[in-house]
């Protein structure tokens, strides 16, 4: 997994339609960062930073995270944290089921 990947994901509704966007890691925050309805902000400006210096300069991808977490939240955006979860990918033996003749 590139270590840039966070370990949770969140969706976000950039478009305020209700279709949220899946973000999983620095580098995809950091290309919504780069269509960002609202680029005037603080918290704008520090998650692009944080963004970029985890990206070229391995900062903490925990804190650019949260940088891109507060930014969409003063853009009013609409958040869902997600968290993955590992899935069984054994199958059980199946057997196979009796038939009777008469």
């Amino acid at each position: 997994m590139d270590p840039k990947y966070w370990t949770q994901y969140l969706e976000l509704d950039v478009e305020g339609e209700g279709r949220f966007r899946r973000i999983r890691s620095t580098r995809e925050a950091m290309e919504c960062l780069e269509s960002w309805p609202r680029m005037d902000s603080d918290e704008f400006f520090e998650a692009y930073r944080l963004c970029r210096a985890t990206l070229e300069a391995g900062y903490p991808r925990a804190e650019a995270r949260e940088a891109f977490v507060r930014a969409a939240t003063k853009a009013g955006m609409a958040i869902r944290m997600r968290k993955y979860v590992k899935r069984n990918l054994t199958r059980k033996a199946r057997t196979p089921h009796s038939t009777s003749t008469h």
